[in-house]
């Protein structure tokens, strides 16, 4: 899986709402860590054979209006982004879905590694 650790950031867009938001991730040894001004993000990656990344993120609400306490995990999200390189490592696309909702409308997203772990 060398060539996707290190840190990036996405963006998803939902151009129905005119809507796009930000977020970091960090690829590191198959686990992802991350977050936006709403949610961290926990979770685990894998790269296929044909550089397709696979992201599967559990996100916990820990700020916005209302503000939750921070052991609440009731108000969570579960979320795949799928990803592949566009011009080699630099810019990535695909999309992201609720992984739970069955009927889960595919939102676009973008995402860039800005930095590369040192062991690589």
């Amino acid at each position: 899986m060398a060539g996707v650790e290190g840190f990036g950031v996405v963006r998803v867009e939902n151009p129905a709402l005119g809507e796009a938001t930000g977020a970091t991730l960090t690829l590191t040894a198959g686990y992802v860590t991350g977050g936006d001004d709403t949610y961290y993000y926990l979770g685990t990656y894998t790269e296929a054979e044909d550089r397709t990344l696979s992201i599967s993120i559990d996100a916990v609400r820990f700020a916005g209006d209302p503000l939750p306490e921070l052991d609440d995990f009731s108000d969570m999200l579960f979320l795949k982004h799928t990803l592949k390189p566009a011009n080699g490592d630099e810019t990535w696309y695909g999309q992201l879905v609720d992984r739970v909702e069955e009927d889960a409308t595919p939102l676009s997203v973008i995402g860039r590694r800005m930095a590369v772990n040192p062991g690589e």
